[in-house]
């Protein structure tokens, strides 16, 4: 299987200001004024409008608009830490890299609330994708059963890389509500009408559809051995908001450069990072309010 992972991880670099009407906001019941939100992950959760980057480490693509920022917005009274950063796997959650330091550092026993996507740099396997399949110049030749049989081996092993790192995020946040955040669904259920992708086939949106669907299933299933609340926006969200959607309704886009977009490439657009905030401040209220 062909592996070109600098065009890849450029991509993946790249960063994607809205702000949450009033409406929107939640109120945790009895949240207390010391309590923490902290965002682990990948750059599903870390980019946000194209190029809109801010410290400390502008180097993983965080954007004041990006998923854990709109998540904050909604819990008035939490303090907030943003340590998702863009092309993080498992390794970058309990140890430094390139990227940045453990990004469980973060946490503690003060921590209330955590929210990760985690699962889809792992062995470059949503990069891998995007170079045989979206972005290829002849994905006829790569986008292939054998592709896709090359990529579920890639699989094989995220659960048990899931399962060591969310002990050791637990192990550091004992009392915080945790919420895993599906990836958002990217391609349709038929690629007839779509004009975002043209290169591709059936066959081609098939094999992808089918990864990312075991991709969000290896993470649910981790997470419910942990204990933790999974998110998947693929059983929420339909294939309406996928990257052939109408201009607007796109919760991924292929190039995240369009006004309404406000987002990066073959990443969540606002409307996608809104929905994905949504689910996940529900999730801690649902919790909170059991507690």
């Amino acid at each position: 299987m062909p592996h070109r992972p600098t065009r890849t991880l450029a991509l993946l670099a790249l960063a994607g200001a809205a702000c949450l009407a009033s409406g929107n906001h939640l109120a945790l019941a009895d949240a207390p004024p010391s309590a923490e939100y902290v965002s682990l992950g990948d750059s599903y959760t870390a980019i946000g409008s194209l190029l809109s980057t801010v410290a400390p480490n502008p180097g993983c693509a965080s954007a004041p608009d990006n998923v854990g920022h709109l998540v904050a917005a909604q819990l008035p009274g939490v303090s907030f830490d943003d340590r998702a950063c863009g092309g993080a796997d498992t390794s970058d959650i309990t140890s430094t890299t390139v990227r940045s330091g453990p990004q469980i550092d973060g946490l503690s026993d003060e921590t209330r609330y955590v929210s990760i996507s985690l699962g889809g740099n792992n062995e470059n396997f949503f990069g891998e994708i995007l170079e045989n399949c979206m972005m290829a110049e002849h994905p006829i030749d790569t986008c292939t059963p054998q592709f896709q049989a090359d990529e579920d081996r890639l699989l094989d092993n995220l659960g048990q890389s899931l399962d060591s790192t969310y002990a050791a995020i637990r192990a550091k946040a004992p009392n915080a509500t945790i919420v895993v955040l599906g990836y958002t669904r990217i391609l349709p259920d038929t690629i007839q009408g779509c004009f975002a992708a043209p290169k591709l086939t059936q066959s081609m949106v098939d094999i992808g559809n089918a990864l990312q669907h075991r991709l969000n299933d290896i993470i649910g299933d981790a997470a419910q051995r942990a204990g933790f609340i999974m998110v998947n926006q693929w059983d929420r969200q339909d294939a309406y908001h996928s990257v052939c959607a109408p201009l607007g309704q796109t919760y991924v886009s292929m190039t995240g450069m369009l006004p309404t977009e406000l987002g990066a490439p073959v990443h969540p657009t606002i409307q996608g990072r809104l929905y994905a905030a949504q689910l996940i401040a529900h999730a801690f209220l649902a919790a909170s309010n059991t507690r």
